[in-house]
């Protein structure tokens, strides 16, 4: 019977009889010590994960309204962008449009003896002998030509009766 006991008995249980049982209640309170800080770590862990979720949602949220905000703003400035070229378009042509014009009243001029042509200076020249306030220049885009007679017989074939007048 003793043998039947000692094969039922593991091999703990010698080690059992051998110990007192205070050293058994002090490991169970160590443990169970242990597990309730392991508990409060797994708590306070969970707890810094939803807090940091959470920051990290609403920085998230932050970064899409901004990158809303970026996107609105850069929508505006391709709509002045657009507009502007339009702008520039317009005042292009506009320009074009002068400047036909300016080379056709100079070959009118030309054509009625009024303006000769000048090959070194790029400027539009009248006589001081043609006026009595001394030589003046006036600049006009890429045709220049020079003036032969007095300034009032130019201005009646020209627009420009009022900017020069």
């Amino acid at each position: 019977m003793e043998v039947e006991e000692e094969e039922r008995r593991s091999p703990h249980d010698h080690v059992d009889r051998c110990v007192p049982e205070s050293f058994f209640d002090r490991g169970t309170l160590a443990l169970r010590g242990y597990l309730e800080h392991e508990r409060d770590g797994r708590l306070q862990l969970a707890d810094t994960g939803s807090k940091h979720r959470a920051e990290f949602a609403f920085a998230q949220f932050e970064n899409e309204r901004a990158l809303t905000s970026l996107r609105d703003e850069l929508r505006v400035a391709r709509g002045i962008v657009d507009r502007s070229r339009d702008e520039i378009s317009a005042l292009q042509t506009l320009v074009d449009a002068h400047h036909r014009e300016h080379k056709a009243l100079c070959k009118m001029l030309e054509r009625k003896g009024i303006l000769h042509r000048k090959k070194q200076p790029d400027t539009l020249v009248m006589f001081p002998s043609q006026r009595p306030e001394g030589n003046i220049c006036l600049h006009w885009y890429s045709s220049h030509v020079r003036c032969n007679a007095n300034l009032t017989m130019a201005m009646q074939y020209t627009k420009w009766a009022d900017v020069l007048g």
